[in-house]
């Protein structure tokens, strides 16, 4: 039959002899059978292999090209099983039959090489998938470090608007606040400017620098006369490296010596060290005579101390508030509020027993309906920290109580037989009678003569409740009286006999009007 391909142009193996050894068994095709000169035109081995490569590179085919095997001599088959005409039988793989699927060929697929390159991609390629899937794709682990507490502190503000605060204190001569604005820049923030303004944060720092060479003897003397601390630590840093002149190396050491317990101080405070904070200023505030903390690192200690003593005082910890202010008091003793705060924890301490006690009694006027007791009772104690919210949960449950016990103002009216009038001369008594749906707090008479001023006018109280004045002659002088009577309740509500603005007027008698009467 004829062959899939044409025959290589290449030089074949030579022809083996007719006789030569029998071709493997027919279940063996993997060890090709030698060339036979009854089988002209079939297609060797060698020639199939070459026909294969004829597409690959020259140096490539020369790396995969070896050569073929022979195959182990074989024992000669008897005549029964046909003799040798096992020789005369093509290979399976090498005739065509028409109409039934043809089996590959072998070549190139068959190399270790090749298996081995595609092996190697599939490796890569899974890799690249696993480290993909495992960066972008994987659902988040919450771990105890994404689990812990984060340092709560002001958000940072953009790198745009520090720029601008810090070239603002430039223009202003603030050149020290211009470089500490400037020392919060990191990469990122520079990194989020755009290139002219990150060409503008590099030549305001260097302005800076030059300056702070330049202005370095005044700055030295000026900050250690003034107690700027951020003046001075701006100074040394500048000073850094630097050869000075003999007259500034010793202001300059002092300054130093200066900024480093100030430095000390910084890191305390980042670390939350409040006393140790509080005793590196104390040793500040004797090495300068005025010190100015511009970061107010003490204050800030001091709040921290005085915060934590107010958690202890609230619950009763009157002892362990006041050894938690002995730093602050050593360190700070003429700190604004401090020795207030002492006395007042010592108060407290004292006062503890007789307000539980006193709290102990305050719902017994709540059972007697008799809330404005119990709210006079509280207006006259200061609270300790420990029992504020006690004391104003019952202040809360009094007025609730006496705002549903008293609605109404009090009502104010004139006794039956007593008249707006008076005889000349004589002492005029008025009486008027007070009500209020719960109780009656205070009353007031108000009067003035014809063109007079407004004084008050003590009342008489019966236990009927009812409230008398005398007007003597020194007060109406024998002429019009005007007047008003005031009232107000325990809820505040205020009930009136004339006003102010409107008051009732008490008329002299004329004669007829006597006799008539």
């Amino acid at each position: 039959p004829p062959p899939f391909l044409a025959p290589s142009p290449s030089p074949a193996p030579a022809p083996a002899p007719a006789m030569a050894a029998p071709p493997p068994p027919l279940m063996t095709p993997s060890a090709p059978a030698p060339a036979s000169p009854e089988t002209p035109g079939l297609l060797e081995p060698a020639a199939e292999k070459k026909e294969e490569l004829l597409s690959l590179d020259d140096s490539l085919l020369n790396a995969l090209m070896a050569p073929t095997p022979q195959p182990p001599p074989q024992p000669e088959p008897s005549p029964a099983r046909g003799g040798n005409a096992a020789a005369l039988l093509p290979p399976r793989t090498a005739v065509p039959v028409p109409g039934r699927p043809q089996p590959a060929r072998r070549g190139l697929l068959r190399r270790p090489v090749f298996w081995g390159a595609v092996a190697g991609l599939i490796l890569l390629v899974a890799a690249g998938l696993g480290a993909f899937w495992y960066f972008k794709l994987r659902p988040e682990t919450k771990t105890a470090a994404s689990l812990a507490p984060r340092p709560a502190g002001p958000p940072k503000r953009p790198a745009g608007e520090r720029l601008d605060e810090a070239l603002t204190w430039f223009a202003q001569g603030e050149d020290n606040r211009a470089r500490l604005a400037l020392e919060s820049f990191t990469p990122d923030d520079q990194a989020a400017l755009s290139p002219a303004r990150c060409r503008t944060l590099r030549a305001l720092e260097e302005t800076l620098a030059i300056l702070a060479l330049e202005n370095l003897p005044q700055d030295l003397s000026a900050g250690l006369a003034q107690g700027d601390l951020g003046r001075l630590r701006m100074a040394v840093k500048a000073g850094e490296g630097v050869e000075l002149s003999p007259e500034v190396v010793q202001t300059y050491e002092r300054a130093k010596n200066v900024v480093e317990i100030y430095e000390q101080a910084r890191t305390a405070a980042k670390e939350k060290k409040t006393e140790d904070v509080l005793e590196r200023f104390a040793s500040l505030e004797t090495l300068l005579p005025a010190l100015s903390d511009p970061e107010d690192l003490r204050n800030k200690a001091a709040v921290d101390v005085e915060s934590k003593a107010e958690g202890l005082a609230r619950q009763a910890k009157y002892d362990q508030a006041l050894t938690l202010l002995d730093p602050l008091i050593l360190t700070w003793p003429d700190r604004s509020g401090l020795k207030e705060r002492v006395g007042a924890y010592e108060t407290a301490k004292e006062n503890e027993p007789l307000q539980e006690r006193l709290l102990a009694q305050l719902p017994t006027a709540e059972r007697r309906k008799k809330p404005h007791e119990g709210l006079e009772a509280i207006a006259e104690v200061e609270p300790t920290p420990h029992l504020a919210p006690r004391f104003a949960e019952m202040k809360k449950r009094f007025e609730e109580q006496l705002a549903a016990l008293d609605r109404q103002p009090p009502q104010v009216i004139l006794r039956d037989g007593y008249f707006l009038e008076y005889a000349r001369g004589t002492v005029h008594e008025l009486s008027f009678r007070v009500s209020d749906d719960y109780l009656v707090r205070e009353v007031k008479f108000h009067a003035r003569p014809q063109g007079g001023r407004m004084r008050e006018l003590p009342l008489e109280v019966s236990r009927t409740g009812y409230y008398t004045v005398q007007i003597s002659p020194d007060v109406h002088q024998n002429g019009p009286v005007e007047f008003y009577v005031e009232a107000v309740d325990f809820s505040g509500h205020r009930g009136s006999f004339g006003t102010e603005d409107r008051p009732q007027v008490l008329n002299r008698q004329q004669g007829f009007n006597r006799i008539v009467r």
